[in-house]
């Protein structure tokens, strides 16, 4: 007995430290090769936003704009979608390359305004509830201003919406276009007058247009057109080959494709999860007490979310903000009931084991060794399975052709702590709701296809499938993709809700936050963080699977 005992934890110390290396391991691999396949790893980010919002305010200053408003905002903004279909089409066949510096595919934004911003969205992909955004609130109103600069600190886009009423007479004299020409690192007499073509979204009195080349990339050609108001340049903006006016996006037969699967699946989890709910409710069946808090959690998480990310407003529109914080939250929180109330039964009666790690949980057992072993293998599955294989299939999509990827949760990681800290957030709700619809997506497979390992095949192959579509390498992509997802399923019935939710919490953290393997480069914290939290999470679920007991016996270590 004494034997087995000691065998057994012994076995249980092994997996724990290989779980650990394997986290520690992966986490270096990722910090190597992640950063090389998103587009903030790509472009130079040479300036902080802080000092680039200052150099915005002295080009308004230098243009005439002197006033800086009630209010202000600024953040990033990802350009490159153009630029790579534009480089799809014309070169398909040359691996995806971009210029050191231009064009800017990563602009940072900076907008002022006589009245305060404020959000008219409720969400936006990417954007936190509240925050202010390019268009959000929608530019125009007078007196309000919009300027774009590339990290080297120049200027490439301006607009300005003139007074809406100016007793003044009308001035004869006309913007000095060299000033804008200087701003954005570019030298006029280089360049050929042209007639303008593209019409400015501001009221103006002139209008001028020139062609000539980036500086630093000769081999675009680059179309510069501006335009005043009564002497104040009021339009400026720097045209490429693949700039083309505003139509309706074209989505490719991929995207619609997953857009469209993904529209199917989360009607049949709605549809599903409220005959399941209901069905319970009316039985007198489900963890009604673990639902509630499951909904209490994730509520006061977007609100909490709401209270440190969004542009807060000393005015009465924040009650209104306030209001569209709390019906997102609100709704978030019950879909994370309905979703649980619809699973809870069955999976209890099915699979009784993987909700024990969750159970503890909301029992306030956190120092529970099956609460540990859940978060540990959650935190090793999402490093390897989940993020290093996926960047091993982005990298030969690259090698393929395919354009770094780019999602606004890393641009607004580059914003500072708060924004960091307000992302970190954010995931805590998101990835608890991602595996719950998961859970319900494979018990719902399992209704129809009566057997356990019929429902996860198929489930695998609908998430590999519309993976896949996404990428340019499709043997890689569909190999990478159909391990991850396989070992998705096989961590979701070996150890549970609570390990698959730790999962998609380590493997967010890690694809929004890593932006550079550059430690000395001032947008280094992102990643910092992202490593801070995600060996946090590693080492409590290793120090709490042993039992708080030390790897190494004390006698070991004496004389």
């Amino acid at each position: 007995m004494v034997a087995a005992a000691g065998e057994n934890e012994g076995m249980r110390v092994g997996w724990a430290v290989a779980c650990l290396a394997a986290v520690l391991a992966g986490l270096a691999f990722c910090v190597w090769l992640m950063p090389g396949t998103k587009l903030t790893g790509r472009v130079p980010l040479d300036t902080p936003p802080e000092a680039l919002a200052h150099r915005a305010r002295e080009f308004l200053r230098s243009f005439g704009y002197t006033d800086r408003g009630k209010d202000r905002a600024y953040g990033l903004a990802d350009t490159s979608n153009a630029f790579t279909r534009y480089l799809r089409k014309h070169d398909p066949s040359r691996p995806w390359e971009h210029t050191v510096k231009q064009p800017a595919l990563i602009r940072f934004w900076y907008r002022e305004s006589p009245d305060y911003l404020v959000a008219d969205q409720w969400f936006t992909p990417g954007i936190s509830l509240g925050q202010v955004s390019r268009y959000d609130p929608a530019r125009g109103f007078p007196g309000m201003v919009f300027i774009a600069l590339d990290f080297a600190g120049r200027l490439v886009y301006m607009e300005a919406s003139p007074p809406e009423f100016e007793q003044s007479p009308p001035s004869a004299r006309f913007a000095t276009w060299s000033s804008l020409f200087t701003a954005a690192g570019l030298d006029l007499t280089r360049f050929a007058s042209a007639d303008p073509q593209w019409t400015p979204p501001v009221a103006c009195d002139a209008r001028s247009a020139w062609t000539g080349v980036f500086p630093d990339a000769p081999n675009y050609s680059l179309r510069v057109e501006a335009a005043s108001w009564r002497g104040k340049p009021v339009y400026f903006n720097m045209i490429g080959p693949w700039t083309t006016p505003a139509a309706p996006y074209q989505w490719t037969t991929a995207q619609a494709i997953s857009n469209g699967v993904f529209m199917i699946v989360f009607s049949v989890l709605i549809i599903g999860g409220l005959w399941l709910a209901r069905r319970n409710v009316k039985l007198g069946r489900g963890d009604r007490n673990g639902a509630a808090r499951i909904a209490t959690l994730v509520f006061w998480v977007y609100m909490a979310l709401w209270a440190l990310d969004a542009h807060h407003v000393l005015y009465y529109s924040e009650f209104s903000l306030l209001g569209f914080a709390a019906s997102y939250a609100l709704f978030m929180a019950a879909l994370a009931w309905l979703f649980y109330m619809a699973l809870e039964p069955f999976v209890r009666r099915y699979w009784p084991h993987t909700l024990i790690g969750w159970s503890r949980v909301l029992a306030s057992g956190y120092r529970d060794p099956l609460v540990g072993r859940d978060v540990l293998a959650g935190v090793a599955v999402g490093i390897l399975a989940g993020e290093l294989l996926a960047t091993v299939s982005r990298v030969a999509d690259q090698r393929a052709g395919a354009a770094p990827i780019s999602y606004s949760y890393s641009l607004e990681a580059l914003l500072g702590v708060r924004h960091l800290v307000g992302l970190a957030v954010s995931e805590v709700p998101q990835s608890l709701i991602e595996a719950l619809s998961l859970f319900l997506f494979f018990f719902l497979l399992r209704l129809v296809l009566r057997k356990d390992w019929l429902a996860g095949a198929v489930l695998i192959v609908i998430l590999t499938v519309v993976d896949a579509l996404q990428g340019r390498s499709l043997a890689v992509d569909i190999a990478a993709a159909a391990i991850a997802y396989g070992v998705l399923v096989w961590v979701l019935l070996r150890f549970g809700l609570l390990a698959v939710a730790i999962m998609w919490l380590a493997t967010n953290a890690v694809f929004h936050l890593f932006v550079t393997s550059d430690f000395s480069a001032w947008y280094a914290e992102s990643t910092i963080f992202g490593l801070v939290i995600v060996v946090a999470m590693a080492a409590y679920g290793f120090h709490t699977t042993l039992s708080g007991r030390p790897l190494f016996k004390s006698q070991l270590l004496s004389d």
